[in-house]
């Protein structure tokens, strides 16, 4: 017999409930005790569910972030036909027209936007969908294409305001900060300030001539320096020192024969600062001076020990008589090379502001006339070049120089023999200008040197030229907005298959 444990009823074995109050007889088993929250958050991280949830917000996250990064940091590019640009006129926010110094409206470059299948993207109201866009060029200033001969242009971006930038702050506001402010002000965008105007800050250097330069060359310098006592930082290559970059603060900078008993041999393209005034080598330098040309201040150059090359009144030379480096701070108005030096190098003077002629005492044999063409950019005061003797390789002719018959030169199917390269000193101040007659010109991307005195050019021959050069270089004449061909098959089929970027940069051609 079992008793009911609340009402206290006897009841025979077996018996699962109390009939007089219904009390279940059957024994409960006892409560689990529960998990503790750290044992459930284990489980819970150790769930399969939750690893895969965890795995796709993380991928999204990435994909998302990265796509944000490349959208504001890195400028898309398109590679464009001349034919498929076209102009339009640039406004300020209140959609009025931005206007240059002379007045006159300015005008940015724009493609239609495409997409992968080249059909051209429109927006909701039908019209086609463009972007402004700007040449992208190289470090010469040069204009970039693609291997099928197609420009490469930029997409142009609007940078948010030094307002904003000190606002807003940390990599989520970077992120998914506010970008449509570049729909509402193109004047960014304009290709003539973006790819063609020079720092104006040779103006506020003096046109007359200085004191005149040390004439004898310092005393060599000790060796064997330390890196720390010498101040320069460097690696080994090739079994030389190769300066990587002076850390000292003398402007007059001497470079040791050895450091740490190593021979100096090699210097690395930053390897000085832009204001030293004058540094003086001490040993052979195997890889040339081009770390030199960033070095707008620059006096003068001193070689001490070296077989390949010296240095004559601050300018550099090779030992076989090529003019390798003229400093461009080097304050010489009228400058006439050695009597040893026959020929340059490409590059060898650029930006210099003070000279104001350049002669060549030798007879300059013609050699390597493509690279001789490539200098004077920049050299915003000279006004004239000239030859001791003319040759039948090299002219100068009213202070520009001429280097003749130098070879063909074929674009589009047309072409022209025997062409003639010309250097045009960027401080002649001339705005009309009338090439000879007996002359094929090639107008190459520097020929004009960058002059802004020239608004108008005669051409009395046949005349060639790469149209993307033409007015995307750095040292292109920005002025130069009138170009006269003589009226021959040749100068209209290189006009009609150019005529659309003639026209965006508001260029004008009259034949005759």
């Amino acid at each position: 017999m079992i008793k009911c444990p609340k009402c206290g009823k006897e009841l025979p074995d077996g018996t699962d409930f109390c009939l007089d109050c219904f009390t279940s007889l059957i024994e409960k088993p006892a409560k689990a005790r529960p998990l503790k929250k750290t044992g459930r958050v284990a489980l819970f991280l150790k769930n399969k569910q939750f690893k895969i949830a965890c795995s796709v917000i993380a991928a999204f996250a990435v994909t998302v972030t990265g796509t944000l990064l490349m959208k504001r940091y890195i400028k898309p590019t398109v590679t464009v036909a001349a034919d498929d640009t076209t102009l339009v006129e640039v406004t300020d926010e209140n959609g009025e027209a931005v206007t240059d110094e002379s007045g006159e409206a300015v005008m940015a470059v724009v493609v239609e936007v495409t997409g992968k299948n080249g059909e051209a993207v429109t927006k909701s109201d039908g019209s086609k969908k463009l972007q402004t866009v700007v040449p992208v060029t190289n470090r010469s200033g040069e204009a970039v294409t693609s291997k099928d001969g197609q420009q490469v242009f930029e997409v142009v971006t609007q940078s948010p305001s030094p307002t904003e930038s000190t606002t807003k702050k940390g990599l989520f506001s970077k992120l998914f900060g506010d970008d449509n402010q570049g729909d509402n002000n193109t004047s960014t965008a304009a290709p003539s300030s973006a790819t063609t105007e020079k720092s104006e800050e040779t103006t506020a250097k003096p046109t007359t001539q200085p004191a005149t330069q040390p004439t004898t060359q310092p005393a060599t310098q000790p060796t064997n320096n330390q890196p720390t006592s010498s101040g320069f930082e460097y690696d080994i290559y090739n079994g030389y020192v190769r300066i990587l970059k002076y850390t000292g603060s003398d402007k007059n900078v001497v470079v040791p024969a050895e450091i740490d008993g190593m021979r100096v041999g090699y210097l690395g393209t930053n390897a000085f600062p832009t204001n030293i005034k004058t540094i003086t080598f001490n040993s052979n330098i195997y890889n040339g001076f081009i770390c030199l040309y960033k070095c707008s201040e620059l006096e003068a150059v001193y070689i001490n020990n070296s077989t390949k090359y010296k240095s004559v009144d601050g300018v550099v030379f090779s030992s076989g008589g090529e003019l390798i480096h003229y400093p461009a701070g080097k304050r010489t108005i009228d400058y006439t090379l050695p009597d040893f030096c026959t020929r340059l190098s490409k590059n060898c003077i650029m930006d210099n502001p003070y000279i104001r002629t350049f002669s060549f005492a030798a007879v300059n044999d013609g050699q390597y006339r493509d690279s001789q063409v490539e200098n004077f950019m920049g050299c915003s005061n000279l006004t004239a070049i000239k030859t001791y003797k003319d040759t039948d390789l090299v002219k100068s002719i009213d202070g520009v120089l001429y280097f003749l018959d130098v070879g063909t030169f074929a674009t589009e199917g047309i072409g022209i023999s025997d062409y003639t390269q010309f250097i045009f000193p960027a401080g002649k101040q001339t705005s009309y200008y009338e090439f000879p007659a007996e002359y094929r010109i090639y107008i190459g991307a520097n020929s004009f040197c960058g002059n802004p005195y020239i608004t108008s050019a005669k051409f009395r021959n046949k005349v060639g030229f790469g149209v993307l050069n033409l007015f995307n270089s750095k040292y292109a004449p920005k002025n130069l907005k009138t170009y006269y061909f003589p009226d021959n098959e040749e100068q209209h089929a290189f006009y009609d298959n150019n005529e659309r970027s003639f026209k965006a940069y508001r260029v004008t051609v009259e034949f005759y």
